[in-house]
């Protein structure tokens, strides 16, 4: 099944967005000289949502096994926006392993970029939660004479998304145990059909590896030598500042998608919101608005009808530097959406901020809990 080349150049914009914005993380923070390094397995179970591979898959294939290799920056600026969330690590990564029967599945692999947020500050050990968003290649997409097998996944791309739980335990002066339970989620938001999407949940374990790199700027001629902390020593916290301020914003997106009765064609769909966001502090927003939505793809089922749905949601978001990761649910306002999409639905969205007006945005829009379209979409905010 052939990907659309414009989906291919939206992928490889946003792999080079993330890794740009991660490679050029010194000028997010002015201080940052403490890196590391990162080599983590994983292991754990399917979460089988395809029939036919779960059939093939359930015998031979109920576990999977991972590796990951990983590149970050400790946060250290105390002036910083990260002092008032702990001073969380960020960076990129590559994922690969065996996941399933490569004969059916294939080899997949990953390029993400991560954020590691501390819920607790101890130098010695402490928890963090982590999200990590990249691309997936290698599948071996479904095909109905050759791969029928894999009704998961329709194409050789996918969105990559990985959600942990995890900890930091500090061995010495430069290793660091890591330790948790994660969720990893491969789809490609119905570009192409099938896409019921793989799920898998298990277990994770690392080393880390932390260094300075004004350490090379040492003059080793002294006695005795100097040795500069390979972690940063984090002493000022600053709360999280009270905004309480409304805002109104305009967002549009657009989508394409596959259906179960052609896969062999695209179909258009768009996304367009007014929403109120109150903003409570640095860190937080909470949402409310109305959503007009057109799905073309609803044509060959219902060639009578129109196909605008209408709807209202709330969400909450999580703000951070210029990034908002948002999640709203809702539903719909007419019984032809109810009837057609069912009785709700969920929006998680990364925005970025381009200026104080403007922001980027690249969300799921769910139906129910299946994968409906990806928007990709911008967005304008109106102070209130």
């Amino acid at each position: 099944m052939k990907i659309p080349k414009s989906f291919k150049l939206i992928i490889l914009f946003v792999v080079l967005i993330l890794m740009s914005r991660t490679a050029n993380a010194d000028s997010i923070c002015s201080h940052n000289n403490f890196r590391f390094i990162e080599i983590i397995g994983q292991a754990g179970g399917h979460i089988y949502s395809a029939d036919a591979l779960k059939e093939a898959s359930l015998n031979k294939y109920k576990e999977y096994r991972t590796l990951q290799l990983r590149y970050g920056w400790n946060s250290s600026d105390p002036n910083g926006w990260q002092s008032m969330y702990l001073y969380p690590q960020y960076g990129i990564g590559w994922y690969s392993g065996s996941i399933g029967d490569p004969e059916i599945i294939g080899r997949p692999s990953a390029v993400y970029g991560f954020i590691s947020f501390p819920l607790s500050y101890d130098p010695k050990h402490y928890p963090f939660i982590e999200a990590s968003m990249g691309v997936g290649y290698h599948f071996k997409p479904y095909n109905k004479e050759h791969n029928y097998q894999n009704d998961a996944i329709g194409s050789k791309i996918t969105g990559y998304l990985n959600l942990k739980l995890a900890a930091n335990y500090r061995l010495n002066r430069e290793l660091d145990l890591i330790y948790g339970f994660d969720i990893i989620h491969f789809s490609n938001g119905r570009i192409s059909k099938p896409n019921a999407g793989l799920n898998m949940l298990g277990m994770n374990v690392g080393l880390r590896y932390n260094y300075n790199t004004m350490q090379k700027e040492v003059d080793n001629s002294c006695h005795p030598k100097v040795v500069l902390d390979a972690r940063p020593q984090h002493s000022i916290f600053r709360p999280k500042e009270s905004i309480k301020r409304s805002e109104f914003l305009l967002y549009s997106a657009f989508g394409l998608v596959q259906n179960d009765k052609d896969n062999s064609k695209h179909y258009g769909t768009s996304s367009t919101c007014i929403e109120y966001r109150y903003l409570i502090n640095t860190c937080s927003g909470v949402t409310a608005g109305f959503d007009f939505f057109y799905d073309s793809s609803l044509k060959p089922f219902y060639p009578d009808e129109s196909y605008d749905l209408y709807g209202v949601h709330i969400g909450y978001d999580f703000l951070f530097w210029k990034f908002g990761a948002r999640l709203q649910g809702g539903t719909y306002l007419t019984q032809k959406g109810r009837n057609f999409k069912g009785h709700f639905f969920f929006r998680p969205a990364l925005q970025y901020n381009i200026g104080s007006k403007f922001y980027a945005q690249v969300g799921l829009k769910t139906q129910k809990f299946k994968a409906d379209w990806v928007e990709w979409g911008i967005g304008v905010k109106f102070p209130c």
